[in-house]
């Protein structure tokens, strides 16, 4: 029997990673659960009816060695969740992201990996998907295209837009919230100075340490604070790991 399973986090698409988000959340891993929502199969081919048949009689133990990726220390680092009820996330390397934008929706994260509180998580999910914007620079197709299908980024979540994100299926905003994590795994380990939990002003807490930092590289480099507010995030955490590399070797001497 021929079925096709992912064996690595990048090779998910967004279906799959939607299914088996809460799952993976829970206290007890669902082993056949997990296999059955990798394999992305479709109820109305009659071929897919003829491979779930044969499946069923496959025991579940079996199924393991084909999800054990799920569960080791690897993650994503694409983000996969493109569009979802018609709102856009933000590109799959977030190239587009804003330091503006960063800071505030790593601050949702953050109280949300603390509090576990589902509003803060809504809030999260409201910032990062939007409506796509007007003008070429929002087209695909286009030469002028940012790379970025959203509208620009406000901070300020209008009540409607929240209230409208937040109806959608937990298990997507579970998704959200594992897409996002594997991300800023990935910005740990190439920035790790920055994310260093040493730190006297904690950035890595949420906007109150963010804040100091964004005041603290504008200047010559990045311009005013609103000027380094609009520059592409990891331009920002780059200069900063940079900043500290040489701080340690000034140290060392």
């Amino acid at each position: 029997m021929n079925v096709t399973v992912p064996t690595s986090w990048n090779e998910i698409n967004q279906n799959q990673l939607i299914r088996i988000a809460s799952a993976l959340l829970q206290d007890r891993v669902d082993i056949p659960f997990l296999f059955y929502a990798l394999l992305d199969l479709k109820w109305y081919k009659p071929g897919d009816w003829l491979k779930m048949y044969r499946l069923a009689r496959v025991p579940s133990t079996e199924f393991h060695p084909f999800v054990t990726w799920l569960l080791g220390n690897t993650y994503l680092t694409k983000w996969k969740i493109a569009c979802y009820c018609g709102l856009y996330g933000p590109d799959k390397n977030w190239n587009a992201m804003s330091w503006y934008e960063f800071t505030l929706v790593d601050s949702l994260y953050c109280r949300y990996s603390e509090s576990k509180d589902r509003s803060v998580l809504h809030s999260l999910s409201a910032a990062l998907f939007r409506k796509p914007g007007n003008g070429s620079k929002f087209d695909p197709l286009s030469d002028d295209f940012s790379g970025d299908r959203r509208k620009p980024f406000n901070a300020h979540i209008t009540d409607k837009h929240f209230k409208r994100v937040a109806t959608w299926p937990a298990t997507v905003h579970d998704a959200i919230f594992i897409n996002y994590s594997g991300m800023r795994r990935a910005l740990e380990k190439e920035f790790p100075r920055v994310f260093s939990t040493d730190e006297a002003d904690q950035s890595i807490k949420g906007l109150k340490g963010w804040k100091p930092v964004t005041i603290s590289v504008s200047g010559d480099k990045f311009g005013s604070i609103k000027e380094t507010e609009q520059s592409p995030f990891k331009e920002v955490l780059r200069s900063l790991e940079m900043n500290a590399i040489e701080i340690e070797k000034l140290k060392t001497k």
